[in-house]
């Protein structure tokens, strides 16, 4: 029950002390969600959770600033800037595929996107949010711009990428219950109907005018034994046609 848990902890709290311990984590499964309070009169206080469990932590040097870094600061979305040449695959008229949303305040054309799962690299949560868009197939180039935006949802700051996508199909089938409409676009076109800035910036790193550039990407080995490769994005320049 509730004291022998309260019981319980005090005890454990008194031996990580002595051992110096900096902090204690504390996993509450939800079904034992009837222990939080007893953990908050101990100083426990939430870190974050997530599906059926809540993470505790308490910080034990009092006199010293907590050195616990928060969880989760931001989001991670990516759009696809998704490109084919026009009907006859002319790479001098290329099309870009669009997307209107279905009951959103913003009405004008889209890039397709969404946000990136767990341990999801821009490229495939790109990829895959095209293709669950809008069932067009498509295979990752590079990275166009990079936007950091702050006061988003729940406070949360939030970063979106924009890819280069080269498609390799082009029937388009979408979920009417998330979109309007989804299709080819050619670039002009969208140019000239999409008031966004930053997708501006995006085509113009896909074209190259103006010398801009795009982020390419390379996986590389961690020089710390044991973790995982990472994917390193660096400037290089590049045109929509190659």
């Amino acid at each position: 029950d509730t004291s022998d848990f309260g019981m319980s902890l005090v005890s454990s709290l008194k031996a990580f002390n002595s051992a110096g311990k900096l902090a204690t984590w504390l996993v509450v499964p939800l079904d034992f969600a009837h222990y939080i309070s007893v953990a908050a009169l101990s100083g426990f206080r939430f870190h974050h959770a997530e599906g059926d469990t809540a993470t505790m932590v308490l910080w034990m040097r009092p006199n010293e600033p907590s050195r616990i870094p928060p969880f989760a600061t931001h989001q991670v979305g990516v759009g696809g800037l998704v490109v084919r040449g026009g009907p006859d695959d002319n790479p001098e008229d290329p099309h870009v595929l669009v997307i209107r949303e279905a009951g959103r305040n913003y009405t004008n054309f889209k890039l397709p996107g969404g946000l990136c799962d767990v341990a999801e690299d821009f490229g495939d949560a790109a990829v895959r949010e095209v293709r669950e868009e809008t069932g067009v197939e498509a295979e990752f180039s590079r990275i166009l711009t990079m936007r950091h935006q702050h006061g988003m949802q729940f406070g949360r700051s939030d970063i979106y990428c924009i890819a280069l996508l080269r498609a390799t199909s082009v029937d388009v089938a979408i979920d009417t219950n998330e979109l309007e409409d989804a299709r080819w676009m050619k670039l002009s076109e969208f140019r000239e109907n999409s008031p966004h800035e930053m997708v501006e910036h995006a085509i113009q790193a896909a074209t190259g005018e103006g010398g801009a550039v795009g982020l390419q990407e390379k996986e590389l080995k961690s020089v710390v034994p044991g973790r995982v490769p990472y994917k390193l994005y660096y400037a290089t320049s590049g045109a929509i046609a190659k």
